[in-house]
């Protein structure tokens, strides 16, 4: 029998930040809505065709993109671990279908039709990442979109330790936090503080915690 396998799904389809959508869904999803329904696909070279159909750039891109999408609609399987880490939090699941299409979503203003449903661990409830053992906390360090790591047997044991996870999710603060500093209405910040600001949310979320990236930049999507 095959031993499951762990796999990192970042929620930032199409460099939009979806994790609501994925707790909400019950899923976890991939960008790149131009390239249409994948069922089927089984190579890495068919969805290289389509890649550089729908989004041409440099052979490095596009070898990057086409192994986040192999691995997301070729390679996961039911029953292996997801992993979502989603700036100081974690989120746990399970895989539970095969890969999914989803059309209503596949517009620039949503652009995650790539879909695997999951069923969350711990009802949903996020992990702050500071829990994390130090080996499976350097293994989230990649800027990849969708990557395996090794570390089955720590998730295994962390998903099963409650008193870990935090009593709720807070997805809406980042996006919220954003707007405001967007808007200007963020008490306490003006042109004075805003550097100290960001300075702030760097330190919190990580220089990678906002999605920012192209599509294949080291697997990043656009």
């Amino acid at each position: 029998m095959k031993r499951k396998s762990t796999w990192v799904v970042r929620p930032y389809p199409h460099r939009i930040y979806r994790m609501r959508e994925f707790l909400q869904g019950n899923l976890v999803a991939v960008g790149w809505p131009a390239l249409g329904d994948l069922t089927g696909i089984t190579t890495r070279d068919e969805i290289r065709d389509q890649l550089s159909k729908h989004y041409p750039g440099s052979a490095r891109t596009i070898g990057a993109a086409t192994g986040c999408l192999f691995r997301f609609v070729v390679e996961i399987l039911k029953a292996d671990f997801v992993v979502v880490p989603d700036s100081s939090n974690v989120y746990f699941g399970v895989v539970e279908s095969g890969y999914l299409y989803e059309p209503a979503v596949v517009t620039d203003q949503e652009g995650y039709p790539h879909q695997r449903k999951v069923r969350w661990l711990q009802g949903g409830r996020p992990l702050p990442r500071k829990a994390l053992s130090g080996r499976m906390a350097n293994a989230l360090k990649s800027r990849l979109s969708v990557f395996s790591i090794d570390n089955v047997d720590d998730v295994e044991t962390t998903a099963n330790r409650p008193d870990l996870f935090k009593p709720g999710e807070d997805t809406e603060l980042k996006p919220s936090y954003l707007c405001k500093l967007q808007d200007g209405s963020l008490r306490g910040v003006n042109p004075h503080t805003f550097e100290e600001a960001v300075r702030k949310l760097l330190s919190l979320y990580g220089s990678s915690g906002f999605g920012v990236g192209r599509v294949g930049e080291g697997g990043v999507e656009r």
